[in-house]
């Protein structure tokens, strides 16, 4: 049940305020009257809010708000108790003045607006009903940005809009910065839901839905659709930069955005998000993207029943496990997770599946097929091709693999699963008539707002069993990289029963070597206290069998140090008892006092393990009492799979020892071979303020959630005490493993602030899978390579790479600083992007604001910035833009017909080498030569060095040439509003001004010299045109064998000879200071045409 706004009880009216009272009902029961009589439902401005928006009715009956004025970002905030939209539509006045409308023709100017129009209208409903959209909204006078946010759900049916540029329907609140201007959207319980007549926003340039979940039972339409269904915060507002960060619960709804049979989206491009342990995205109707792309992100499935249609006349991205039985479409087709297909994947280009694909449907690639995973099919399954089908995995099954087929197979039959009811068969929420007053979408039998219970109430809150649990191998299992690679000591340990426990650097496996099948199949997992240690802490067990250890005497730096053989916790969890008098749980229920504490609690709880064997954590650890931080150390390795904690201000995992100063405070964590693996269930440290995983190194195939994550893998010792880490490492002992850090594709870490040190002579970092810190920073240090892979997803507010970086994946910030040399084959976007090494790029390089590369750039994909500058050679075979200004401080070679280089103000400090285009819209400067095969084009342009040009030099005002000009090939031309060439020209092309020619040097001509005013100071020989629209003027002799003409007058202050062919011509006088001669013919005062 949703909270209601409660008001204090006010005194009674005084005589003046009953006046005023009676003044403003004169004024608002004809407005009140209006509304019951035509059914309008309520449109009820806050009371409490400082600024209130103005109400009043056209004389037809349509309601107009007289917005709020805007704040310094344009925004008008206007806070409703109720806010819905019947029939007869409604109008937001956002004019100064009278002007006309479509919903309640003409009206009058709004004066709240103090003679400033919004660029955004901010709708918020603060009351406690959801809002009805069942007509038109008009904006009034310049038009604007429409959001309405209520927290309590938004339906729509009949919902449409005039004059708004972008509209954000949002079920939850909306988020300012400093300035005013919207930051994010935050939603919590919020459902939006479209039936009926559905949605029409195809006149606006986007359309935002934003919600908890998202219900759509009638058609959608715009020209870009993004719609978001997640608990948490949603920043949308910058194209391409979108950040998502959705709470723990957001799992708990079972579909996030379901897409009903009745249910259809139609848009330019469409991009979805559901967050969701069961579906984010369901699609039983249809999906088209009518000339761009779709894009799909999902935390759990992404589900097509059989007559779900999902098409795109361009990529169509899907990120999330793919269980598809009805029809996908696109021009390329790219995969992001496993893919489950009854039903028929198509691409004109190429299909691209990152995971394992089970295929009894159909799979078509008109470019090929390419499945990172393996592949396995079931008959009558195909997979076709005109082109390769490429399996990196195993491939197995019953199926077809058909690389000659050029055109997609005949539909399957749908297998028979697919006669079952769709995800929700629950009928659609509002009423196809709403009423006056509707009721919020909460409010009905199915309520729509949360159609599906959280999980909470269905599983306690401890963490389950994990779904290893049943199969998994006892306490000290048998290693299984010791079955099939010898151990570290390349002696057999025949003394020994078990291994050790990692022989194997873990990313050299296709499974991570710390233990990989976690020991919590026990039903009690070994939990054996060291008996040689002096404070030995106590293990019992509660009345519900949760084990509880009653934990040593705190030291006086308040550390509790206990000594385990053994240290497990298994599904049932974990107790460290750290309360003196007494305590409640959430694990064991009501629990006696510690004695060993001394009245004490303990500030950290450190558990070593002095034994041989690795450690799992598959289940939660709760601190009783007062608040500690939690270590386990473990130098064997620590397998995870499922681990929470309770009570815990911090959590510190260490595949190693602990080493402490002389006050018995911890120093540093030192690490030799130990291993830390997270798996399957995962590692839960939301609630603690800083989790730490520090080992030799770290596997990650499940998902870690935290508020602050530091993890460091190498060998050696590590400081982590303070703000910033003190890695030293060691000698490199043993086997040194592939990778230090490496996060698979199923794995991800998700934090507020992320810290990742690897160290390894291949590879410190990889990152298959994703790492996120969308609000916070992620700081990445890896004294090997670090690598993101086509799967890879790297988000962060402040990014920051401390080395090389080799991606093939997405990584986005605010602001994204690469320290050393990037190979990129993927995307990096963001707000400020620094790349302080030599760059490589095949792929997309985004700086919204600026792009700046301090080595040199090699580029056969996208660079595009703000400002971009390099401070290096440019070697470009793709396209380097900017939307202000271009700096290149090294040469440019810019190879290929569709090579471009483009921006405001381009400046270029080396040499020019152009076979495709460089452009410059304001003023383009090359300080060097210029050596043109293309096209150079330019608001202005200025050349300091000498230009051959093979192509086109085309200046809008002045082109400027410093040195010599050779213009050679019969195509070639050189084109200004004025143009001046202070060396030697030799022209076979065509130089053209409609102002000023101006040669200081010589000229040879055998092409096209035209100009208004055409004036030479040394020799010229001309075999072709040489004309000037008013003048020719030159200082040296000319000899003639072409055309020479003037407008107004030809004077040569040297000698002219006009050749055998040669004609000198004027409609005014052509003279010659020295004296004219040659058989050529020379005609002055010639009659205008």
């Amino acid at each position: 049940m949703k909270n209601q706004q409660h008001y204090p009880r006010h005194r009674a009216a005084t005589p003046f305020a009953r006046t005023a009272l009676a003044a403003a009902l004169t004024v608002a029961m004809p407005i009140l009257a209006m509304q019951t009589a035509s059914a309008q439902p309520a449109l009820v401005a806050d009371p409490s809010a400082a600024n209130r928006p103005g109400l009043g009715v056209a004389s037809n009956g349509t309601p107009i708000v007289d917005i709020n004025a805007p704040n310094a970002a344009g925004i008008s905030t206007n806070r409703f108790l109720d806010y819905n939209v019947g029939s007869s539509g409604l109008v937001l006045n956002n004019s100064v003045g009278r002007t006309n409308t479509q919903l309640a023709g003409s009206i009058d100017g709004n004066a709240q607006l103090g003679g400033r129009s919004a660029q955004v209208i901010l709708n918020q409903v603060t009351g406690g009903n959801a809002s009805m959209l069942a007509g038109a909204t008009e904006v009034a006078g310049q038009n604007a940005r429409v959001i309405v946010a209520n927290p309590n759900g938004i339906s729509v049916n009949g919902a449409s809009f005039i004059n708004a540029n972008r509209v954000s329907l949002v079920a939850g609140t909306v988020e300012l910065d400093q300035n005013g201007g919207i930051t994010q959207f935050q939603t919590k319980d919020g459902h939006i839901a479209i039936d009926g007549d559905g949605l029409d926003a195809s006149s606006q340039d986007r359309l935002d839905l934003v919600s908890r979940t998202l219900k759509v039972n009638a058609a959608v339409q715009a020209k870009k659709l993004v719609a978001v269904a997640q608990e948490g915060v949603a920043a949308i507002e910058h194209p391409n930069l979108e950040i998502f960060k959705a709470s723990p619960d957001s799992g708990a709804v079972d579909v996030a955005i379901d897409v009903s049979k009745l249910g259809s989206m139609h848009a330019d491009s469409i991009m979805m998000r559901g967050a969701s342990a069961g579906v984010g995205v369901n699609v039983a109707g249809k999906v088209e993207a009518l000339t761009g792309e779709i894009k799909l992100m999902s935390d759990g499935k992404i589900q097509v029943s059989a007559d779900g249609r999902l098409a795109a006349a361009g990529e169509l991205h899907a990120d999330g496990k793919l269980q598809n039985a009805g029809t996908i479409a696109g021009s390329k087709l790219t995969l992001m997770k496993g893919v489950a297909n009854t039903g028929t994947l198509r691409a004109d280009g190429k299909i691209l599946a990152m995971a394992d694909v089970n295929n009894s449907g159909s799979i078509y690639g008109g470019n090929g097929v390419d499945i990172v995973g393996n592949l396995h099919q079931e008959a009558p399954g195909v997979v076709g091709a005109n082109g390769k089908v490429s399996v990196l995995g195993k491939t197995t099954g019953s199926g077809t693999i058909d690389e000659n087929m050029t055109k997609p197979p005949v539909n399957l039959e749908p297998p028979v699963a697919e006669t079952k009811p769709p995800v929700n068969p629950e009928p659609p929420v509002a009423e196809t008539n709403p009423p006056v007053n509707p009721e919020p979408p909460v409010a009905e039998t199915n309520p729509p707002v949360n159609p599906e219970p959280p999980v909470a109430e269905t599983n306690p809150p401890v963490n389950p069993e994990p779904p290893v649990a049943e199969t998994k191998p006892p306490v000290d299992p048998e290693p299984p990289v010791a079955e099939t690679k010898p151990p570290v000591d390349p002696e057999p340990p025949v003394a020994e029963t078990n291994p050790p426990v990692n022989p194997e650097p873990p990313v050299a496996e296709t499974k991570p070597p710390v233990d990989p099948e976690p020991p919590v199949a026990e039903t009690k997992p070994q939990l054996v206290v060291d008996p040689n240690a002096a404070d030995r802490p106590v293990v019992k067990s509660a009345a519900n069998g949760t084990p509880i250890v009653d934990i040593a005497e705190a030291n006086s730096a308040g550390i509790s140090h206990n000594r385990f053989l053994d240290y497990n916790v298994g599904a049932a969890g974990l107790v460290l008892n750290n309360s003196v008098a007494g305590a409640h749980t959430q694990l064991a229920g009501d629990i006696g006092g510690n004695a060993l504490l001394n009245g004490r609690s303990a500030s950290i709880i450190l558990n070593q393990v002095t034994g041989g064997n690795a450690s799992v954590l598959a289940g939660t650890t709760e601190v009783a009492g007062q608040s500690a931080r939690v270590i386990v150390a473990n130098p064997n390795g620590i397998s995870v799979n499922g681990g929470g904690f309770v009570n815990a201000n911090r959590v510190s995992l260490v595949a190693g020892a602990t080493e402490f100063d002389g006050q018995g405070n911890i120093a540093r964590f030192r690490t030799d071979d130990g291993r830390i693996a997270i798996e399957g269930a995962g590692l839960d440290a939301y609630g603690m303020d800083q989790l730490d995983l520090v080992s030799r190194g770290l596997k990650v195939d499940g998902a870690v959630h935290g508020n602050k994550l530091v993890a460091v893998a190498q060998q050696g010792t590590a400081a982590i005490e303070g703000v910033k880490p003190q890695i030293v490492s060691g000698p490199a002992n043993g086997v040194t493993p592939d990778v230090a850090i490496d996060v698979s594709e199923s794995g991800s870490l998700h934090a507020d602030a992320v810290t990742l040190v690897g160290t390894s002579a291949k590879t410190g970092v990889r990152i298959a899978g994703t790492v996120d810190a969308p609000a916070g920073s992620l700081s990445l240090a890896s004294s090997g390579t670090a690598r993101i892979e086509r799967s890879g997803r790297v988000q962060a507010d402040t990014l920051a790479i401390q080395g090389g970086l080799d991606n093939d994946g997405t990584v986005s910030g605010n602001t994204v600083d690469v320290a050393g040399n990037l190979g990129n084959g993927g995307s990096i976007r963001g707000g400020d992007v620094r790349l302080s090494g030599d760059v490589d790029n095949r792929g997309e390089i985004g700086g919204e604001r600026a792009l700046e590369v301090m080595g040199s750039l090699n580029n056969d994909g996208t660079v595009r910035g703000g400002d971009v500058k390099v401070a290096g050679n440019v070697v470009n075979q793709g396209s380097v833009t900017s939307g202000g200004a271009l700096d290149i401080m090294g040469h440019l070679t810019n190879n290929g017909a569709a090579s471009l280089v483009d921006g405001r103000d381009v400046q270029v400090t080396g040499d020019v080498v152009n076979e495709g285009t460089v452009n410059g819209d304001g003023a383009l400067k090359v300080n060097g030569s210029l050596n043109n095969d293309g096209a150079v084009r330019g608001g202005s342009i200025k050349v300091m060095g000498n230009a051959v040009n093979r192509g086109s030099v085309t200046s809008e005002g002045v082109l400027g040439i410093m040195g010599h000009l050779t213009n050679s090939g019969a195509g070639s031309v050189v084109d200004g509003r004025d143009v001046q060439v202070m060396g030697n020209v030799v022209n076979q092309g065509a130089v053209n001004s409609d102002g000023t020619l101006k040669f200081v040097g010589s000229l040879t001509n055998n092409g096209t010299v035209r100009g208004g005013d055409v004036q030479v100071t040394g020799n010229t020989t001309n075999n072709g045109e040489l004309r000037g629209e008013h003048t020719v003027f030159t200082t040296g002799n000319v000899t003639n064998r072409g055309m020479l003409h003037g407008g107004n007058s030809v004077f040569v202050m040297g000698r002219l000879y006009n050749g055998l062919f040669g004609v000198t011509s004027s409609y005014g006088k052509v003279s010659s200071m020295v004296r004219m001669s040659g058989p050529g013919r020379v005609v002055s005062n010639m009659a205008r045409p």
